[in-house]
């Protein structure tokens, strides 16, 4: 189903979903991402640190998230993905098999952009957050330069190697590990 639910949505085809029991499922179905492979989150932390860990852990992940997220905390967290993951596909599916069931799909910014211009969104909302699917070249000969460069910048050294991971194309964890390499080679 996955082609054809993709091949509806670029054409701006409608897809509606039957009810089942579960809206993992029916939320997954009808994002027109890859369900091959997919990773169930349950529904995120409430606490703001554990839920950005949460969503850092997606990091290098190279298929399907599908997390359920509270109306209260979804612009929070659109934010925090648009931040990790600006150019990633997504799905915000809510209040599915309901009347005012809807679909807000495009990259993690996009999808962020046009849910904070609204007053706020009510029901139950999953988002469902495809695998990166940019080509990118890994360079880890570069983070540790792009580190340093960041850290010049007055960014935390957390932020720093989140940025150097991002514009080197290497998951945090390995960006993490050659800064923590290159610190103890220099001591």
């Amino acid at each position: 189903g996955y082609p054809l639910v993709r091949a509806c949505v670029q054409r701006g085809i409608p897809v509606v979903p039957i009810p089942g029991p579960s809206s993992l499922l029916t939320a997954l179905t009808a994002s027109g991402l890859p369900i091959d492979r997919f990773l169930f989150l349950g529904s995120l932390p409430r606490k703001r640190g554990p839920r950005e860990k949460a969503l850092q852990d997606l990091d290098g992940l190279d298929y399907t998230a599908v997390v359920f997220v509270s109306p209260h905390r979804v612009e929070e967290t659109l934010h925090v993905l648009a931040e990790l993951y600006p150019h990633r596909p997504m799905c915000l599916a809510r209040e599915l098999t309901k009347v005012h069931e809807e679909f807000l799909r495009g990259t993690c910014q996009q999808v962020w952009e046009t849910v904070r211009t609204r007053e706020g969104l009510r029901g139950e909302i999953v988002l469902v957050i495809g695998p990166d699917e940019r080509p990118v070249e890994k360079q880890p000969e570069h983070v540790v330069p792009l580190y340093q460069g960041f850290l010049k910048q007055g960014l935390s050294p957390s932020e720093a190697v989140r940025r150097a991971a991002q514009a080197t194309g290497l998951s945090r964890r390995d960006a993490y590990d050659i800064v923590h390499r290159s610190k103890r080679s220099q001591a």
